[in-house]
């Protein structure tokens, strides 16, 4: 324990500090990637033994972190488990410190590269990822504790230890599928490895298995891989895929200071043609291109066929970055100085920087925090009239030139600790200025990322002591965002939202695996059909489809939770009308109000668009005319007979054209032909009889 020392401290207090960090984050950024979690491991806290998203089991596999944050959700409630979750993700960060210096020993690297490393490792700025609920916390130190146990099986190959790295690659494949990738990693690095041994029987599980999942993939096995299926759909290795490939290399090497890859990436490839006479070292040669390789392709094909518009997702591929320091180190305490691959690797980052435009973001993209430094990177290309892929070529091409000249000529053990001290020191001090932004910045909520947890937020949950709270998603806004971000928040804040159901197939803001069935309502007797036994609705008040028979028991911002009658069915319901509420020239409009018998008073807003014109409407005997962006609040008694049900009609003169509904980000440019709209629709039973 005395000699381990240095490595406890190091473990001990990058937890702390990363913990810390992480839990100063209060609320989500990635969704509806940290929806998803949160709601797996609440299914695990309820006491599914598969995934599952309300009630239904789904096809996903990346149940380690949310099997993981179990115990955080079943012990502390919603909004504080989101801080403690995300100071535990700091943890399980700080715990890539382990593998990396296991790795290190395996390499024979002396005591200082190996603490170099496993700092360098836990003080990346990827780090900002654990300030949410995202898988990568857990999907690092697992994808490292993979490679350690790859390393080991191609230095010293049977079939015990091909188990336990395909085993470990399961593990991390568990934390996120796409490093199932690992398993070619294996197999490649394998290869490579025993071309000079020619242990090739060794190798029979590794090799076995990979035969087997190929073969499987050609008799069209994708499926298998639940939700990540669409990943091997289209043209995976396409010219697109390559060149994305080359950018997430350069960009990942730009965040690590460029030597990573110059030095270290150009050791690896030259130990592969003269390899090192230390057998870990040249496994692990074969093991580091192995990794950035595929890593790097598998990166560049996923975000060229579904990258939304990004050219860059750096956390898919930030994995290899201990790998590249850790060949870094190899290489300076190599005694023979493999300058060719120094210089090849040089010349091929100088060529292909220009890719990539280096632009900067606003405040941090968690897709690429690498991206962080951009804007500081651009600052300074401006002001010496360069660009920045043009800066970076000169800096790249003047760090090669010194590694090659220092390599030759400068005493070794001098120059491993300033090249080593010098890449710690830059990635420590990206880091905080990455966790700087990040902590000045707002999510997109809106909301401060380091305000107070968001107790007003979690009011359904505080509302609602027991029961099961169904949600009716539908747009609160013009526009898609301020719509979808509502809905996220009823559902990550509210442990007590179960399902979410969508009528007439509109407005659902969880995509799949998330279930969302569609419910029906019968025209003649309002009783929903589809929604199964919720206690609860949580709707928008300005949902002019329908209204759930209940008392309203809580409300938020154009909220409301409904304590429903059972059998669950419609108060009353719209015919004729766009979901958004608008009325169309084309279409007769009314309002249909349901039992109980007798006088109903009916309430409601009704809107005009603002245009030049006075807008003639009549809603049932009430008539009167509207000015442009005009509204009128209007209340009507209506008798409603027994077992039958009574129809309010709506007639508009004359129309406008408005935006389409907003279905999808970011908002629709088709039009339509509207009259005005109706929206705060209420329907309550005065207990009177009705007057003739």
């Amino acid at each position: 324990m005395r000699r381990a020392a240095p490595e406890i401290a190091l473990f001990i207090v990058s937890a702390v500090v990363l913990a810390v960090l992480c839990s100063r984050v209060s609320d989500w950024a990635v969704m509806t990637d940290e929806l998803l979690y949160e709601r797996l491991a609440l299914s695990f806290v309820d006491g599914a033994f598969l995934p599952t998203l309300q009630g239904e089991r789904v096809d996903v596999y990346a149940v380690l972190y949310p099997f993981l944050l179990m115990p955080v959700y079943a012990l502390v409630e919603l909004p504080d488990a989101i801080r403690a979750v995300h100071g535990l993700n700091g943890v399980l960060f700080a715990s890539a410190a382990i593998p990396t210096l296991l790795l290190a020993r395996e390499l024979a690297l002396s005591r200082l590269a190996a603490l170099a490393s496993a700092l360098f490792a836990v003080a990346l700025p990827w780090t900002v990822i654990g300030a949410f609920v995202m898988t990568e916390s857990a999907a690092y130190p697992a994808a490292l504790w993979a490679l350690l146990a790859i390393q080991r099986a191609v230095v010293l190959p049977s079939p015990r230890r091909d188990l336990v790295a395909l085993s470990a690659i399961l593990v991390a494949t568990l934390a996120r599928p796409q490093l199932a990738a690992l398993g070619v990693v294996l197999v490649a690095a394998a290869a490579v490895h025993e071309a000079r041994f020619g242990r090739w029987r060794a190798h029979v599980v590794a090799f076995g298995v990979a035969a087997l999942g190929v073969l499987v993939l050609l008799l069209g096995g994708g499926g298998l891989l639940g939700s990540y299926a669409p990943a091997l759909e289209g043209d995976v290795l396409s010219l697109d895929a390559f060149r994305s490939a080359i950018v997430h290399v350069n960009v990942t090497a730009v965040a690590l200071g460029v030597m990573p890859l110059l030095l270290g990436g150009g050791w690896a490839i030259a130990a592969l043609v003269r390899p090192p006479a230390e057998p870990e070292r040249s496994a692990f040669a074969g093991l580091a291109v192995a990794a950035v390789t595929v890593l790097a392709v598998e990166s560049g094909s996923v975000v060229v066929r579904f990258g939304l518009g990004l050219d860059v997702k750096d956390r898919y591929f930030f994995y290899v970055a201990p790998v590249l320091f850790l060949a870094t180190a190899c290489a300076l305490e190599d005694p023979r100085p493999r300058v060719a691959g120094v210089l090849a690797l040089t010349a091929l980052f100088v060529l292909t920087v220009g890719l990539h435009d280096f632009g900067p973001v606003f405040g941090v993209n968690i897709d690429s925090p690498a991206s962080s430094t951009h804007e500081a990177l651009t600052r300074f290309g401006n002001d010496t009239g360069l660009k920045p892929a043009e800066l970076l070529a000169i800096v790249g091409g003047m760090l090669g030139v010194a590694l090659f000249f220092g390599l030759r000529r400068l005493p070794r053990r001098p120059l491993a600790a300033a090249v080593l001290a010098a890449l710690v020191a830059f990635v420590v001090a990206e880091t905080a200025y990455t966790w700087n932004r990040l902590l000045e910045s707002s999510g997109p909520s809106g909301r401060a990322l380091t305000g107070k947890p968001a107790s007003q937020l979690s009011w359904i949950d505080a509302a609602v002591v027991d029961g099961s709270v169904a949600m009716f998603a539908y747009s609160v806004g013009q526009d898609w965002w301020p719509s979808a971000s509502a809905w996220w928040d009823v559902e990550f804040w509210n442990a007590r939202v179960d399902r979410a159901y969508r009528l007439g197939g509109y407005f659902t803001y969880t995509p799949a695996p998330f279930p969302s069935p569609n419910v029906r309502i019968d025209p003649r007797t309002g009783v929903v059909s589809g929604a199964g036994t919720p206690d609860y609705v949580v709707r928008t008040t300005l949902d002019v489809r329908f209204g759930p028979a209940g008392t309203p028991v809580a409300a938020g911002p154009e909220l409301e939770v409904v304590d429903l009658e059972v059998p669950l069915r419609a108060q009353w319901l719209t015919l004729g009308l766009d979901p958004d509420g608008w009325t169309r020239r084309e279409r007769r409009a009314v309002l249909r109000v349901y039992p109980p018998a007798g006088a109903t008073s009916v309430s409601m807003s009704v809107s005009a668009p603002d245009v030049e014109a006075t807008r003639p409407v009549q809603v049932g005997p009430e008539s009167f005319a509207l000015g442009p962006s005009d509204t009128r609040e209007l209340t009507l008694e209506v008798c409603v007979p027994e077992g039958g049900y009574v129809d309010v009609p709506i007639r508009v003169e004359g129309s406008t054209s408005v935006r389409a509904i907003p279905l999808a980000p970011p908002y629709s440019e088709r039009y339509r032909d509207v009259g005005v709209r109706l929206f705060k629709i209420r329907a309550a039973a005065t207990g009177r009889t009705c007057q003739t």
